[in-house]
C-alpha cells in the first residue's frame, strides 16, 4: 500500500473533523483559545455575524481583530469572563477529566444561568435549549419570583407559566408582589380571577374549541369553524366554539408545559338536551353526546373524522384528543393572559 508521504504521493489533505484552526478571544483580561470551528457550528448566530464576519482592509490600515492569533485575538468588551467560560464548558466539554462519567458538564446554576445569557444574546439556539432544560431542574425548588425573574431576563416562556401559577395559588399580597412590577403583579391577579370563574355549576364543563389535536402539541382547535361549515348536536343545537361540553371519562395527560387532559373524542358530551345514546357512547342520564353532523346542515352526513390543520393526522371518534384546562368554561390560560399582559416580550429578536 502507497504512503502518502513517500515522494510522488497524492498530497495529503487536512481532515475534514480532526484538524481545527484555533480561535483567540480575549474577555476582560483573560485569553482564551478555543477551536474556530465551535462557533461556525452556528452559522446563523449573532456572534459569528459580529465578530467572525469577514472584514475588507486596506494596506496599510490597522490590524484587523480577527483571532487568528494571540495578537489579533477578538475583544469581547461588555461581557463576564466566567459567563463566557461556562459557556466554553458547554461548547467545548472536556472528555480527559470526565471519562466514564454520564455528568460530563458539571456546572453550578450561576455558570448555567451564563450560559443561558450569553447563548440568548448570540442566538445560540441549541445551546440555549440544553441550558433552560438544565436550569428548569436547577431551579425546580426556587421562589415563585425568582423563577418570574429569570423568564423575563431570558425569555422563558414556561417559567413564567411556573411562576405565575405559584404566586397566583400563593397568598401573597399586592405589596409582596409589587418589587416583581405592576404588570407581574396585574398578571397573577388576573390568573386568580380566573381560577374563581372557573368553578361552576356544571364542574368539568369546558368550550368546544379547547379541543386539541391528541397527535400533536398545537394550540389551535380541532374542530373548525368557519361561515361556510356548521355543526350540529343531534339535539339540533347548533354548536359553536363557546358551546359547553363535558367529559365523562378521562385520563390526566401528566408532563405538559400547560395542564391538559386526554380523553376520546367519544366521550365528550353537550350539556343541551336529555336523549338516549345514540349507540357510539354509552347511556348518560343528564347530557348528550357530542355527535357533530354536518357541515352546513343538520340533514348531511354524520362527522366522522376531523384533520389537525397543523399536523395533518386524522382524529376519529375513538381517538384520543386534548383538552386544555385554561379553556375550561371559557377561562383564559395562564399563557393567553401572558400573551395578554406581556405581548412581544418573550419573542426572541
Amino acid at each position: 500500500m502507497a504512503d502518502s508521504s513517500t515522494p510522488g504521493s497524492e498530497s495529503p489533505r487536512l481532515n475534514d473533523l480532526f484538524c481545527w484552526e484555533n480561535i483567540w478571544l480575549k474577555v476582560e483580561n483573560e485569553f482564551f483559545c478555543v477551536p474556530r470551528r465551535g462557533f461556525t457550528a452556528f452559522p446563523h448566530s449573532k456572534f459569528v455575524a459580529e465578530f467572525l464576519a469577514p472584514a475588507s482592509v486596506n494596506e496599510g490600515e490597522a490590524v484587523v481583530h480577527d483571532g487568528r492569533s494571540k495578537e489579533n485575538a477578538i475583544h469581547l468588551f461588555g461581557y463576564a469572563k466566567q459567563d463566557f467560560e461556562a459557556l466554553l464548558k458547554v461548547m467545548y466539554p472536556i472528555q480527559t477529566y470526565s471519562i466514564g462519567n454520564d455528568n460530563l458538564i458539571d456546572l453550578n446554576q450561576d455558570q448555567w444561568i451564563g450560559v443561558l445569557k450569553l447563548s440568548t444574546l448570540w442566538r445560540m439556539t441549541l445551546i440555549r435549549q440544553y441550558a433552560i432544560a438544565k436550569l428548569s431542574v436547577v431551579t425546580q425548588a426556587a421562589p415563585a419570583a425568582e423563577k418570574v425573574q429569570l423568564a423575563q431576563a431570558y425569555k422563558v416562556l414556561q417559567w413564567m407559566e411556573q411562576g405565575i401559577a405559584k404566586l397566583a395559588s400563593s397568598s401573597a399580597s399586592v405589596e409582596e408582589l409589587e418589587p416583581l412590577g405592576w404588570k407581574v403583579t396585574a398578571l397573577v391577579l388576573a390568573v386568580r380571577d380566573s381560577a374563581r370563574q372557573s368553578v361552576s355549576p356544571q364542574p368539568g364543563s369546558f368550550r368546544l374549541d379547547s379541543i386539541k389535536c391528541g397527535f400533536c402539541t398545537s394550540n389551535t382547535p380541532l374542530i373548525p369553524f368557519s361561515d361556510s361549515d356548521q355543526f350540529f348536536c343531534p339535539c339540533g343545537i347548533a354548536l359553536s366554539p363557546e358551546s359547553q361540553v363535558s367529559i365523562q371519562q378521562s385520563t390526566s395527560d401528566v408532563g405538559r408545559a400547560e395542564a391538559s387532559t386526554r380523553t376520546a373524542l367519544s366521550s365528550i358530551w353537550c350539556h343541551q338536551l336529555t336523549i338516549e345514546t345514540d349507540g357510539w357512547g354509552p347511556p348518560h342520564n343528564t347530557t348528550q353526546h357530542v355527535v357533530l353532523a354536518g357541515p352546513s346542515s343538520k340533514k348531511s352526513s354524520l362527522k366522522d373524522i376531523f384533520t389537525c390543520s397543523c399536523c395533518g393526522e386524522v382524529t376519529r371518534r375513538k381517538d384520543t384528543v386534548r383538552v386544555l384546562e385554561g379553556h375550561k368554561s371559557g377561562v383564559k390560560s395562564t399563557a393567553e393572559l401572558i400573551q395578554k399582559y406581556f405581548g412581544e416580550e418573550f419573542q426572541l429578536e
